[in-house]
């Protein structure tokens, strides 16, 4: 399969253009190209260069998606909501499998983005580690059992200082697998409204310090017991995984709808 990384200079494109360095060697995938913003000082750096590993790819990263689409057979895009959009049109312009992990989509620009997986294969998820998407199989039968009249729910998640969305895209992931198992709708509690909590919503509490990868704690709190369930994620390595799992398992499949992890791990 031939794959370009998007957003190949950040935090999680580092990672994502090591793993691809790393399968192509292992002869499982072959790496078309990264993309950097306009404003990046990566553009025309040899992608070895870009992802801390001796020697020449031979390969530069660009800021133009369209060269490289056109000999490419699928995406992997950990960005920002508005490259994620674009990257979206792309793909369904060059009928590319577009492989999602961007977080912080508004209401709208999620509907909007996800509109493209009507004419492009789309897999989206907010977290591709298998643990996290584990728990939220997990936390659907928890939820089912514990009435949210007698138990609150609250999710408590970490991450490094400079993520830009709070509370994170896996913690609300968490919070609406709860809800649909209460086939209720998601209702954010915070202390800071100094109002009583309504029954059967989710207390969301966010930190961002240091380089934290992500810590996500779900805790059921009932007369007389507490349940918590836990994910910490130790490197980002395990994400690039499920992303390139989730990738080879995309190849075929039809559009018309967007897949998640769950499809993957279903199979």
């Amino acid at each position: 399969m031939k794959i370009i990384i998007a957003g190949c200079s950040g935090k999680m494109g580092k990672t994502l253009l090591r793993y691809a360095i790393q399968e192509q060697a292992e002869g499982r995938c072959t790496l078309v190209g990264g993309t950097v913003s306009p404003e990046s000082p990566y553009i025309g750096k040899d992608l070895h260069l870009i992802a801390g590993i001796e020697g020449k790819s031979g390969l530069r990263a660009c800021s133009d998606l369209a060269p490289l689409a056109a000999s490419a057979d699928a995406v992997i895009d950990f960005t920002n909501p508005d490259y994620s959009c674009l990257v979206s049109k792309m793909c369904s312009q060059y009928n590319l499998i577009h492989i999602c992990g961007t977080t912080g989509f508004t209401p709208t620009e999620q509907f909007h983005f996800e509109r493209g997986a009507l004419k492009h294969p789309m897999l989206y998820s907010a977290n591709m580690t298998l643990g996290i998407n584990l728990l939220v199989k997990l936390l659907q039968e928890a939820a089912k059992k514990l009435d949210p009249s007698s138990y609150d729910a609250d999710i408590l998640e970490m991450h490094h200082r400079h993520k830009a969305d709070s509370p994170s895209g896996t913690a609300l992931m968490l919070g609406q697998a709860i809800v649909n198992a209460r086939r209720t709708e998601l209702t954010r509690y915070s202390t800071a409204d100094e109002v009583i909590r309504p029954t059967g919503s989710i207390g969301f509490s966010s930190l961002r310090a240091g380089d934290l990868i992500g810590t996500h704690e779900v805790i059921f709190s009932g007369e007389g017991e507490t349940i918590t369930f836990k994910h910490q994620s130790h490197n980002r390595s395990i994400y690039a995984q499920g992303a390139f799992k989730a990738c080879y398992w995309m190849k075929n499949k039809p559009a018309g709808r967007t897949y998640s992890m769950l499809d993957v791990l279903s199979n």
